[in-house]
């Protein structure tokens, strides 16, 4: 069973600490699966290559001036679920 975490972010400085927290406090680490959209400047992006479970993380990311809300963010998530 796998347990999908979807976050969609806004130009966050702290996304990489809340995927590191998730992760390190979940029970069954291997089970995760990160979504995350990222609208962030290219300065600013969130870089899962940094993490040692990469291999769970699908990352999109989008400039912000191309973003289209809240919404439209958790959608674009959603098709990183399979």
């Amino acid at each position: 069973m796998k347990i999908f975490v979807s976050i969609a972010s806004y130009r966050d400085p702290l996304l990489a600490t809340t995927v590191k927290d998730a992760y390190d406090n979940a029970h069954y680490k291997d089970s995760l699966v990160f979504g995350i959209v990222d609208q962030s400047y290219g300065l600013e992006t969130f870089d899962p290559n940094y993490f040692a479970f990469k291999k769970q993380i699908r990352y999109v990311r989008v400039d912000p001036h191309l973003a289209r809300g809240a919404c439209w963010a958790r959608h674009l998530v959603q098709t990183l679920y399979n």
